[in-house]
Protein backbone atom coordinates (compact mmCIF):
# COMPACT_ATOMS: atom_id res chain seq x y z
CA UNK A 1 0.00 0.00 0.00
CA UNK A 2 1.17 3.55 -0.68
CA UNK A 3 -0.68 5.00 2.30
CA UNK A 4 -2.76 3.56 5.12
CA UNK A 5 -4.86 5.82 7.34
CA UNK A 6 -5.84 4.32 10.69
CA UNK A 7 -8.86 6.07 12.16
CA UNK A 8 -9.02 5.67 15.95
CA UNK A 9 -5.39 4.66 16.31
CA UNK A 10 -6.05 4.21 20.04
CA UNK A 11 -7.81 0.93 19.18
CA UNK A 12 -4.25 -0.37 18.57
CA UNK A 13 -2.96 0.64 22.02
CA UNK A 14 -2.39 -2.97 23.08
CA UNK A 15 0.44 -4.90 21.43
CA UNK A 16 -1.22 -8.17 22.48
CA UNK A 17 -4.35 -7.86 20.32
CA UNK A 18 -4.94 -9.74 17.07
CA UNK A 19 -5.56 -6.50 15.17
CA UNK A 20 -2.19 -5.08 16.26
CA UNK A 21 -0.33 -8.24 15.23
CA UNK A 22 -2.21 -8.42 11.91
CA UNK A 23 -1.33 -4.84 10.99
CA UNK A 24 2.29 -5.29 12.11
CA UNK A 25 2.61 -8.23 9.67
CA UNK A 26 1.84 -6.02 6.68
CA UNK A 27 3.40 -2.84 8.10
CA UNK A 28 6.76 -3.32 6.25
CA UNK A 29 4.84 -3.23 2.96
CA UNK A 30 3.17 0.11 3.81
CA UNK A 31 5.13 3.14 2.58
CA UNK A 32 3.27 5.71 4.64
CA UNK A 33 0.94 5.34 7.62
CA UNK A 34 -1.17 8.01 9.30
CA UNK A 35 -2.88 7.51 12.65
CA UNK A 36 -5.85 9.59 13.79
CA UNK A 37 -7.20 9.65 17.33
CA UNK A 38 -8.78 11.97 19.85
CA UNK A 39 -7.42 9.94 22.79
CA UNK A 40 -3.85 8.79 22.10
CA UNK A 41 -3.13 7.81 25.70
CA UNK A 42 -6.52 7.31 27.33
CA UNK A 43 -5.10 5.01 30.02
CA UNK A 44 -1.72 6.69 30.37
CA UNK A 45 1.60 6.90 28.57
CA UNK A 46 1.97 3.11 28.32
CA UNK A 47 -0.68 3.17 25.54
CA UNK A 48 1.61 5.18 23.28
CA UNK A 49 4.19 2.46 22.69
CA UNK A 50 2.03 0.17 20.52
CA UNK A 51 0.56 3.10 18.57
CA UNK A 52 3.98 4.53 17.70
CA UNK A 53 5.41 1.05 17.05
CA UNK A 54 2.88 0.87 14.22
CA UNK A 55 3.65 4.35 12.97
CA UNK A 56 7.46 4.29 12.93
CA UNK A 57 8.34 0.60 13.39
CA UNK A 58 9.87 1.34 16.80
CA UNK A 59 12.30 4.12 15.82
CA UNK A 60 11.24 6.61 18.50
CA UNK A 61 9.97 4.62 21.49
CA UNK A 62 11.86 1.39 20.85
CA UNK A 63 11.09 -1.89 19.12
CA UNK A 64 10.22 -3.74 22.34
CA UNK A 65 7.71 -2.89 25.08
CA UNK A 66 10.14 -4.12 27.75
CA UNK A 67 12.74 -1.55 26.75
CA UNK A 68 10.10 1.20 26.70
CA UNK A 69 9.05 0.26 30.24
CA UNK A 70 12.65 0.22 31.46
CA UNK A 71 13.47 3.60 29.89
CA UNK A 72 10.41 5.53 31.04
CA UNK A 73 8.60 3.70 33.87
CA UNK A 74 8.92 2.19 37.34
CA UNK A 75 6.88 -0.80 38.59
CA UNK A 76 3.96 0.46 40.67
CA UNK A 77 1.38 -2.08 41.87
CA UNK A 78 2.77 -5.59 42.12
CA UNK A 79 2.46 -8.95 43.80
CA UNK A 80 5.87 -10.54 44.21
CA UNK A 81 7.45 -10.69 40.76
CA UNK A 82 4.18 -9.90 38.96
CA UNK A 83 3.80 -6.19 38.09
CA UNK A 84 0.22 -5.00 37.53
CA UNK A 85 0.81 -1.31 36.79
CA UNK A 86 3.68 1.05 36.02
CA UNK A 87 4.18 4.71 36.88
CA UNK A 88 6.21 7.15 34.76
CA UNK A 89 9.70 8.11 35.89
CA UNK A 90 10.19 11.82 36.72
CA UNK A 91 10.42 13.72 33.44
CA UNK A 92 9.29 10.70 31.39
CA UNK A 93 6.22 12.41 29.96
CA UNK A 94 8.23 15.32 28.55
CA UNK A 95 10.91 12.94 27.23
CA UNK A 96 8.32 10.77 25.46
CA UNK A 97 6.62 13.79 23.91
CA UNK A 98 10.00 15.09 22.68
CA UNK A 99 10.76 11.72 21.04
CA UNK A 100 7.45 11.66 19.12
CA UNK A 101 7.11 15.40 18.41
CA UNK A 102 8.49 15.26 14.86
CA UNK A 103 5.71 12.94 13.63
CA UNK A 104 2.87 14.16 15.85
CA UNK A 105 0.36 16.94 15.32
CA UNK A 106 -1.82 17.76 18.30
CA UNK A 107 -4.82 20.04 17.89
CA UNK A 108 -7.39 21.32 20.34
CA UNK A 109 -10.92 21.77 19.03
CA UNK A 110 -11.15 25.11 20.85
CA UNK A 111 -8.30 26.43 18.68
CA UNK A 112 -9.92 25.44 15.37
CA UNK A 113 -13.69 25.30 15.75
CA UNK A 114 -15.63 28.53 16.00
CA UNK A 115 -18.93 27.58 17.54
CA UNK A 116 -21.75 30.05 18.12
CA UNK A 117 -22.43 30.94 21.73
CA UNK A 118 -24.68 28.38 23.41
CA UNK A 119 -28.18 29.65 24.04
CA UNK A 120 -30.12 27.48 26.45
CA UNK A 121 -33.91 27.77 26.19
CA UNK A 122 -36.58 25.98 28.17
CA UNK A 123 -39.63 24.87 26.22
CA UNK A 124 -42.37 23.55 28.47
CA UNK A 125 -44.50 20.67 27.21
CA UNK A 126 -47.73 19.87 29.07
CA UNK A 127 -49.52 16.55 29.25
CA UNK A 128 -53.24 16.43 28.52
CA UNK A 129 -55.56 15.79 31.49
CA UNK A 130 -55.94 12.13 30.50
CA UNK A 131 -52.17 11.65 30.14
CA UNK A 132 -51.55 13.40 33.46
CA UNK A 133 -54.15 11.17 35.15
CA UNK A 134 -52.38 8.04 33.84
CA UNK A 135 -49.05 9.44 35.07
CA UNK A 136 -50.51 10.10 38.54
CA UNK A 137 -52.15 6.65 38.67
CA UNK A 138 -48.83 4.92 38.02
CA UNK A 139 -47.10 7.18 40.53
CA UNK A 140 -49.68 6.33 43.22
CA UNK A 141 -50.35 2.63 42.56
CA UNK A 142 -47.07 1.47 40.89
CA UNK A 143 -49.33 -0.32 38.38
CA UNK A 144 -51.09 1.03 35.29
CA UNK A 145 -53.40 -0.94 33.02
CA UNK A 146 -53.66 0.38 29.48
CA UNK A 147 -55.46 -1.01 26.40
CA UNK A 148 -52.06 -1.94 24.91
CA UNK A 149 -50.59 -3.61 28.02
CA UNK A 150 -49.74 -3.31 31.68
CA UNK A 151 -46.99 -1.25 33.28
CA UNK A 152 -45.62 -2.29 36.67
CA UNK A 153 -42.93 -0.61 38.76
CA UNK A 154 -41.35 -3.01 41.28
CA UNK A 155 -39.62 -0.34 43.38
CA UNK A 156 -38.95 3.41 43.64
CA UNK A 157 -36.09 3.32 41.12
CA UNK A 158 -38.20 1.44 38.55
CA UNK A 159 -41.09 3.86 39.19
CA UNK A 160 -38.86 6.87 38.56
CA UNK A 161 -37.68 5.28 35.31
CA UNK A 162 -41.24 4.46 34.14
CA UNK A 163 -42.50 7.96 34.97
CA UNK A 164 -39.61 9.47 33.01
CA UNK A 165 -40.47 7.23 30.05
CA UNK A 166 -44.13 8.29 30.23
CA UNK A 167 -43.19 11.97 30.32
CA UNK A 168 -41.04 11.41 27.22
CA UNK A 169 -43.93 9.82 25.32
CA UNK A 170 -43.51 6.04 25.39
CA UNK A 171 -43.03 3.41 28.09
CA UNK A 172 -41.86 -0.21 28.15
CA UNK A 173 -44.57 -2.60 29.30
CA UNK A 174 -44.02 -5.72 31.44
CA UNK A 175 -43.59 -7.87 28.32
CA UNK A 176 -40.79 -5.64 26.99
CA UNK A 177 -42.93 -4.01 24.31
CA UNK A 178 -43.36 -0.28 23.84
CA UNK A 179 -46.60 1.55 24.62
CA UNK A 180 -47.10 4.93 22.96
CA UNK A 181 -48.41 7.50 25.45
CA UNK A 182 -48.12 10.79 23.55
CA UNK A 183 -46.11 12.61 20.88
CA UNK A 184 -46.01 16.02 22.56
CA UNK A 185 -42.24 16.28 22.90
CA UNK A 186 -41.71 15.29 19.26
CA UNK A 187 -44.31 17.87 18.20
CA UNK A 188 -42.51 20.50 20.29
CA UNK A 189 -39.17 19.54 18.72
CA UNK A 190 -40.69 19.85 15.25
CA UNK A 191 -41.93 23.35 16.15
CA UNK A 192 -38.47 24.33 17.43
CA UNK A 193 -36.76 23.07 14.27
CA UNK A 194 -39.22 24.97 12.06
CA UNK A 195 -38.76 28.14 14.12
CA UNK A 196 -34.96 27.85 13.85
CA UNK A 197 -35.30 28.30 10.08
CA UNK A 198 -32.28 26.16 9.17
CA UNK A 199 -30.03 27.21 12.08
CA UNK A 200 -28.57 24.51 14.39
CA UNK A 201 -30.83 23.46 17.24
Amino acid sequence: FDTVVVDELSSFKSHRTKRFRALMKIRPRVRRIIGLTGTPSANGLMDLWAEYRLLDMGQRLGRFIGQYRTDYFLPDKRSGQVVFTYKPLPGAEEAIYRRIADITISMKSADHLRMPKLISSEYEVRLSEEERARYNDLKKDLVLRLPDGEITAANAAALSNKLSQMANGAVYDDAGGTIHIHGRKLDALEDLIEAANGKPV
